[in-house]
């Protein structure tokens, strides 16, 4: 069988999933969105959704994480999830989204006056703490990295790369606390040093990264993406749900771990399905790194080493968690 022949399994999904499109954008037309909020509205309902289509009936199948389809109780009756549904939840997570585009008209200068130019918005820098002058020396094949939370002044606020105006709106999703990922080498004294001297906070340590089994090569994917949340990736045009990680409010804004990857590439293996891969920035596994820094919630499936991780996060009551009794 030919890969352009019509009965290849990939030329189906591909049908499937261009009629998908096409359904999430209908709705999201009649909602008068800015581009900015559509693009991200785009990608975020993408990725719950599952097209099938069976004898020539094409549904729309709204999954969890899992990939378990989502029903709602109506009236003691229990109903498939639906796109209408699945976009009402969102409003009420990400209100922000679904304020209409405005459409005012620049309001004229008086006579003899310049028009005020507009500021720059004042936001929130990411900074990556470089090891000062402390020394960098492993203790074994390489060195591990710490990561811990820094809370900073507020500077201008800039992005890495201007051009994904859909970036610029996930920035908004969540208006809940502010984390800023800081990684650090670790310094191991020499015998007979002199001791550091005290320090105002003791950083918190991640584990040692392990190495992660990778699967099957040809779905694999690379390069440098975007953030919709602390917890969903966009790369190569594919939604990335990091592995063993939810996203849960307090997690942080998108652009805090935008600012963290700092333009890195980032490896991502699938494990699984729905769109969940394991992925890796350096020699840093980036679901240990997020739940580390509290920037969401152990999953179900998520791995003892990364249960420890968000134990860490927990502990330190930062992120999801600062607001923990």
């Amino acid at each position: 069988m030919s890969h352009d022949s019509p009965a290849d399994p990939r030329h189906a999904w591909g049908r499937m999933r261009e009629k998908m499109r096409e359904a999430i954008r209908a709705e999201l037309d009649a909602l008068d969105l800015t581009d900015d909020a559509r693009r991200a509205l785009e990608l975020i309902v993408e990725s719950s959704l599952r097209p099938s289509e069976i004898d020539g009936d094409f549904k729309l199948i709204v999954i969890d994480h899992n990939g378990t389809p989502r029903t709602v109780d109506r009236n003691g009756r229990q109903d498939d999830f639906t796109m209408q549904d699945l976009l009402a939840e969102l409003r009420g997570r990400y209100p922000v989204l679904f304020r209409p585009a405005k459409r005012e008209r620049p309001m004229p200068a008086e006579d003899g006056e310049k028009p005020r130019e507009r500021g720059k918005p004042q936001r929130d820098w990411l900074t990556l703490d470089q090891g000062g002058a402390q020394p960098n020396i492993e203790t074994g094949p390489m060195s591990a990295e710490r990561e811990r939370i820094v809370f900073s002044e507020t500077k201008t606020f800039s992005w890495l790369r201007p051009s994904l105006a859909f970036a610029a709106a996930a920035a908004l999703l969540l208006g809940i606390g502010v984390f800023i990922f800081k990684s650090e080498d670790r310094a191991v004294p020499q015998p007979g040093a002199t001791a550091p001297g005290p320090v105002a906070s003791s950083p918190i340590r991640e584990p040692e990264p392990s190495s992660t089994g990778s699967t099957t090569a040809s779905a694999s994917l690379r390069g440098v993406p975007d953030v919709i949340d602390t917890a969903t990736l966009s790369l190569n045009g594919e939604v990335v749900r990091l592995f063993g990680v939810e996203w849960a409010p307090g997690a942080g804004k998108p652009e805090d771990l935008a600012q963290y990857l700092n333009g890195r590439e980032v490896a991502c293996e699938p494990v699984g399905g729905n769109d969940v891969y394991r992925c890796r920035v350096g020699e840093q596994d980036l679901s240990r790194v997020v739940l580390f820094n509290g920037g969401g919630k152990p999953a179900d499936d998520a791995t003892p080493e990364l249960k420890a991780a968000a134990d860490k996060a927990r502990e330190a009551r930062i992120g999801v968690w600062s607001n923990q009794p």
